[in-house]
């Protein structure tokens, strides 16, 4: 059986999952990974035809794709790229062997009912997912350096109204799953905060 530890960071776009899990990778001396790069590469591997539902639809430039589609739609999308990609993440997770302390895995395909239905019991895995009750500051980092920074403003909040519904359900997933939830105020104690649901006392690893 693999004892390798792995932490999980969860969440919506923009909440700062990668920072934290950066953080977290220097503070126990291990690597991280995002979903999206594990995500990649099955798409690299796998033909449209075969798992459609693991790709962007086709011919969707990022114009077309927000006005077409409702935020509730996208959410799905979302839901079900990560429930494709899902055995990929997992197969990485239990056979990568060069990572042999273990590693921190972030992403938004790290989606509660798939983290419980294949790791509720390891306890060598652990789970955090981020959320923020606060809009603004995630319209904020939208506009200022979102997904579709050079789009339009109308696009732009298209992608804030998708991005705070998947936040919320996420939070509903994680509270029926029995995830701890970390608030983000982007600010020092963020970190702080991972570590202690993460079940470490303080900043000192020993």
């Amino acid at each position: 059986m693999n004892h390798r530890q792995i932490y999980f960071i969860g969440g919506a776009p923009t909440l700062g999952k990668s920072t934290l899990a950066q953080m977290l990778s220097q503070y126990l001396g291990i690597p991280w990974i995002s979903t999206d790069q594990i995500r990649d590469i099955i798409r690299r591997a796998t033909k449209y035809e075969e798992l459609p539902k693991l790709f962007p639809p086709k011919d969707y430039d990022l114009e077309r794709f927000f006005s077409e589609f409702s935020p509730q739609q996208i959410v799905q999308m979302e839901i079900e790229q990560g429930e494709c990609a899902w055995p990929g993440i997992v197969d990485f997770i239990e056979n990568d062997y060069t990572w042999t302390d273990g590693f921190v895995v972030e992403g938004v395909n790290v989606l509660p009912h798939l983290v419980h239905r294949s790791f509720s019991e390891r306890t060598n895995v652990k789970t955090v997912f981020v959320k923020k009750s606060c809009s603004e500051s995630i319209r904020k980092v939208i506009f200022e350096r979102g997904i579709c920074d050079t789009q339009s403003q109308k696009i732009k909040e298209k992608e804030l109204e998708w991005v705070l519904l998947f936040d919320q359900k996420i939070q509903q997933l994680a509270v029926e799953y029995g995830f701890c939830l970390l608030e983000m105020n982007k600010n020092a104690s963020d970190f702080s905060d991972l570590l202690r649901l993460f079940g470490f006392e303080s900043l000192n690893r020993f």
